[in-house]
């Protein structure tokens, strides 16, 4: 069965042409490779704002440039030696606010959508306060949700219980639930599990 072409407009000279399903796939958005070039060597202002979608009901504006794994958007500072690549949320809130991120500081989602480019929606903060606001709101994995987890809620309950009765010793403890003395230390003295 033979697959049809697109049609695609390109991002630069507005043309149109015919890209193959992988091309398309893979993001392909210009003509020739000439027109690639002006897009590389265009301003990051102005190849930022061609990947800016449209505002959703939620005020999140999406990013629908290239995107990692976990959502977030993606953009070059341009070409050469010094090219490397940027988020584009810090890129968003950087051109929203006319100066570059302070030193040591992330730009968090007020509205946790990692492709969101909404200034209005990016904040400053310190690593740590990103994280805290990620547990507060229940983005990090913890419990039986970690993928290291070894043991479950209840487990937990049971080792402590065990523990404050004083009979069994915390290697006892740990062979019982097939895990390792120090594992057993840590969760009776809320280094692991510390929500329960």
């Amino acid at each position: 069965m033979a697959t049809s072409k697109s049609t695609i407009t390109c991002l630069i000279c507005g043309g149109s042409f015919q890209a193959w399903p992988s091309q398309v796939k893979k993001g392909r958005q210009f003509c020739s490779r000439a027109c690639w070039k002006k897009w590389k060597s265009a301003p990051l202002e102005e190849r930022f704002k061609k990947y800016v979608g449209s505002k959703c009901d939620n005020g999140c504006i999406p990013w629908i440039g290239a995107r990692d794994p976990k959502g977030y958007g993606h953009i070059s500072n341009g070409k050469g030696e010094s090219r490397k690549h940027l988020l584009a949320h810090r890129v968003a809130w950087e051109l929203a606010n006319g100066r570059p991120v302070p030193d040591g500081l992330e730009i968090m989602h007020t509205c946790d959508n990692p492709p969101c480019v909404n200034p209005d929606h990016l904040l400053p903060g310190t690593p740590s306060e990103n994280m805290a606001d990620a547990a507060s709101k229940g983005r990090m994995a913890r419990g039986e949700r970690h993928w290291k987890s070894k043991v479950s809620q209840e487990e937990v309950i049971e080792i402590r219980a065990l523990f404050s009765e004083g009979k069994l010793l915390q290697r006892e403890i740990g062979l019982r639930f097939g895990i390792d003395q120090t594992h057993v230390s840590r969760i009776i003295r809320k280094k692991n599990w510390k929500h329960i």
